[in-house]
């Protein structure tokens, strides 16, 4: 992986109090509009062609932010007091209010929350009364269906349209002790008891509960959960971590893995895309990187702050992405990171090659930029379809040295041609 030890990076804010996260610094900073702030932790390298000019460079990768969409749904929405789950691939955004949150409720309105669905742009599919139990998890299968799991267990599942596809209960362990956790990945999802028992679903089509070893409270109490899909395991079956006290937990079907960790306890842990990299926050404030196997510790990075992030997230395999209020912090191979500021709540929905940020006003790209995209679009760059590039944007502008650079790269023309494609199909932006 990319990620390696390195000594904490130069130039940091100074130390903050637990209470707050590090705060950006105000000079050179920019709001929505631009929205980043690049530290002394990144590199200063900054392309002023148009497609280049909002890089950010993390060690020797670029990353760049980008706006997809203006939100449709009105001002009216304050992600900060939603669950919201968005489908992979840009697929559609689900969101109910959080009732174990304060919320003004106008007159009128029914103190009963509602599932809503909407499209990537924020445009209403679906308006849906919830009459079950309060929601413990929601996320989407691999074919866009809806998951909706309730504290005693029930799961509904919905089409994008709001239609009830299926319903189904996680078993009798989890209506009598309530489920304390879950988790829904494409293919299942699985659930935590207030008494410590797991209980999964790993076939949609035929939803029967199965049980894995029971954890029981001899470990303490369990703060965070995630998943590795059986998929990305070596054993092709469910693993599921589990941080506890100053440890974190690897149960499958085999047993239950204490892995005795010494710089718990972990706070928030993500799972890299590809299922090999864990990401944890310490509450040292510190986030760590190492591998699912708990064999190899690979990045350290201090952000003096012991508040635990609203989320965490991959972007692809090659940075984390931390979220707290109005800062977003990406932290890159070997130490760099890059800081962006925002007036309104946000909310993270990572891809496997990217991270996607919704906010009230606006829908966002941030990735690494694709390699043929730094071919082309990188200041200074000498490869053949960088120069057959800027040999169009002479000739667009009756420049006759558009001649000279085109008969500079004859030979390398069909490389020339293939690289541009190669580029093209890794933009948004038509102009392009």
């Amino acid at each position: 992986g990319p990620f390696a030890p390195v000594p904490p990076p130069e130039g940091l804010p100074p130390n903050t109090p637990a209470t707050s996260p590090p705060h950006p610094s105000r000079e050179g900073e920019h709001r929505r509009d631009g929205g980043v702030s690049q530290q002394a932790g990144a590199t200063a390298d900054w392309s002023l062609t148009a497609g280049s000019s909002t890089w950010n460079k993390l060690f020797d990768r670029y990353y760049r932010k980008k706006e997809l969409y203006t939100m449709e749904w009105g001002e009216d929405v304050d992600l900060a007091k939603m669950v919201v789950a968005g489908s992979r691939f840009a697929g559609p955004i689900a969101m109910i209010r959080d009732d174990r949150k304060v919320s003004l409720i106008g007159a009128g309105a029914t103190l009963r929350p509602t599932l809503t669905i909407h499209s990537c742009s924020g445009q209403l599919l679906a308006s849906i009364p919830w009459k079950v139990p309060r929601l413990a998890e929601m996320g989407w299968t691999d074919n866009e269906r809806l998951v909706c799991v309730s504290d005693d267990g029930t799961v509904l599942m919905y089409a994008s349209n709001g239609r009830l596809v299926q319903t189904f209960t996680m078993g009798p362990e989890c209506k009598d002790e309530g489920v304390h956790a879950s988790r829904i990945w494409g293919g299942g999802a699985v659930c935590l008891t207030r008494g410590g028992s797991l209980v999964y679903v790993d076939d949609w089509e035929d939803p029967v509960p199965r049980k894995m070893p029971r954890v029981g409270d001899q470990y303490g109490e369990v703060v965070c959960m995630e998943v590795i899909e059986p998929r990305m395991t070596a054993s092709k079956g469910l693993e599921v971590l589990l941080a506890v006290d100053k440890t974190v937990l690897t149960v499958d079907l085999a047993g239950v893995t204490d892995h005795k960790l010494a710089a718990g306890p972990v706070r928030a842990m993500s799972v890299c895309p590809n299922g090999r990299m864990l990401a944890c926050f310490t509450g040292d404030g510190v986030v760590w990187v190492l591998t699912t196997d708990f064999a190899k510790n690979l990045s350290e990075f201090p952000t003096k702050s012991q508040v635990p992030p609203t989320q965490l997230a991959w972007c692809g395999t090659d940075s984390v992405v931390l979220y707290w209020s109005k800062l977003l912090l990406m932290v890159g191979p070997y130490g760099d990171w890059v800081k962006y500021s925002y007036d309104e709540p946000l909310c993270l929905i990572p891809e496997y090659d990217c991270v996607r940020v919704l906010s009230t006003s606006s829908h966002e790209m941030l990735q690494r930029v694709p390699t043929a995209c730094v071919e082309v679009l990188k200041l200074g760059s000498c490869t053949p379809a960088a120069m057959l590039l800027d040999a169009k944007q002479l000739l667009d502008a009756n420049d006759p040295k558009a001649d000279g650079v085109l008969r500079s790269i004859l030979d390398s023309l069909p490389e020339a041609v293939w690289g541009c494609v190669l580029a093209a199909v890794e933009e948004t932006d038509v102009g392009l």
